[in-house]
């Protein structure tokens, strides 16, 4: 963990907590993963429930989507407030692994 934040990569809550044990949003992931990388693309593709997803974060979710990191769910939704499943997370690494 420390060595996330120190490269600024997670941060905490926003009210000086990390709060390790708790679960992060698919939002919360996009941005982990958009910084980890350095990602910045955009997209004119957006989520069907683009509206869902908080103004602090759609950048960070455009550009996952332009990487092909985050696809939307099969009603082409994000689903911005759901936490990540292992799934997921297991797809985020092989992608940003290259292979």
């Amino acid at each position: 963990m420390a060595y996330c934040a120190e490269k600024g990569i997670i941060g905490g809550t926003g009210d000086g907590k990390f709060e390790p044990e708790k679960n992060i949003l698919r939002e919360e992931a996009a941005k982990i993963i958009a910084i980890a990388l350095n990602l910045d693309g955009t997209t004119t593709e957006k989520f069907k429930d683009d509206a869902k997803i908080s103004n602090w974060a759609k950048g960070y979710v455009d550009a996952c989507k332009a990487a092909g990191i985050f696809g939307g769910d099969e009603k082409g939704n994000f689903n911005p407030k759901s936490p990540i499943t292992r799934a997921e997370t297991a797809k985020i690494m092989v992608v940003a692994m290259g292979k």
